[in-house]
């Protein structure tokens, strides 16, 4: 049977953690939150497995008499001080995996706050009984955290194993880099995060991302990178001018084949885009009617040379 603590022996290791939880991200206060001991982890760990079971039997009424219910609430309150006080011990976990994965400091101290998600989760789950340190149990926790929130601090989704293997490839080079004092080879890297020498030269071919904004590497140009890229869905203003001039002359001839209301429906419709059922409207037709009109048109118009040759050749 466990040993049960009493909040006196839990308050030893107490903190203003819940007050002070903002301020504890930024790196001096860090600091000021000691390490624990196997023995201090193991006693934290017992209170907040007492404290959830407690928790557990307030919850369903499982008490006799006011008395013990009144246990059980100190020993609920307990698991509360035992779980922040492994909480703001272990601070130092989530900046530590923050930091492997962020790449400028606004991002690291983002990160440090999606940690401490799987960090409260870890201490509130944590039993000293299996045998593993704090910081063991709760990495695999604040890691999974991390994980889940690294795609939306990207321009794009990057998949997580491909973040894995760049995160790793940027550290190996920037171990190697303060060791050695000259950039590592493709074949160095490789050996170092232990893939392959393709997925390295793939890593290490990804282009950065840049602003269409940004000004090209010619100063005398002095125009934005994006002014550089051909839109190849755009047409071309001759053969769109040309168009125009073949559109008004195909027009000038239907006005003298074609009766007046016949025309102002083919032109509403065909240029104007307009739907059968709002010319009918404004002409006071129904829209079979309409349709009807623009029918004959048609047969009026593919009855004539010059209008089949301008067709085809459009």
């Amino acid at each position: 049977m466990k040993k049960e603590h009493s909040a006196k022996q839990v308050g030893r290791y107490e903190t203003d953690f819940a007050d002070d939880v903002v301020e504890a991200y930024h790196y001096p206060e860090v600091n000021k939150y000691r390490l624990l001991s196997s023995e201090e982890e193991a006693l934290l760990g017992d209170a907040i497995q007492q404290g959830r079971r407690a928790a557990l039997r307030l919850e369903v009424g499982d008490f006799a008499d006011q008395q013990e219910e009144q246990r059980l609430q100190d020993k609920k309150r307990d698991g509360l001080h035992a779980r922040d006080g492994l909480i703001a011990a272990n601070l130092r976990l989530s900046m530590f995996w923050a930091r492997r994965y962020g790449r400028s400091l606004d991002l690291v101290h983002d990160l440090t706050q999606d940690g401490y998600e799987g960090l409260v989760m870890a201490a509130s789950r944590y039993d000293p009984s299996r045998g593993c340190r704090f910081s063991t149990y709760a990495k695999w926790y604040i890691r999974e955290t991390i994980h889940r929130q690294l795609p939306y601090y990207e321009t794009f989704r990057i998949p997580i194993h491909s973040y894995d293997k760049r995160t790793a490839l940027r550290i190996a080079r920037d171990t190697f880099l303060k060791r050695c004092g000259v950039e590592p080879s493709p074949q160095e890297l490789a050996d170092a995060t232990r893939l392959s020498l393709s997925s390295v030269m793939v890593l290490m071919n990804d282009r950065l991302l840049v602003s269409l904004d940004g000004a090209t590497d010619e100063a005398y140009l002095r125009k934005a990178i994006g002014s550089n890229i051909k839109d190849e869905k755009a047409t071309n203003p001759e053969s769109h001018v040309l168009d125009k001039v073949v559109e008004q002359d195909l027009l000038s001839h239907m006005r003298l084949i074609l009766k007046p209301r016949e025309y102002y429906i083919m032109h509403e419709w065909i240029i104007c885009e307009r739907t059968l059922k709002d010319i009918g409207v404004e002409l006071g037709l129904s829209r079979e009617r309409v349709r009807q009109i623009t029918v004959e048109a048609k047969a009026k118009l593919a009855q004539d040379p010059y209008v089949v040759q301008a067709i085809r050749e459009t």
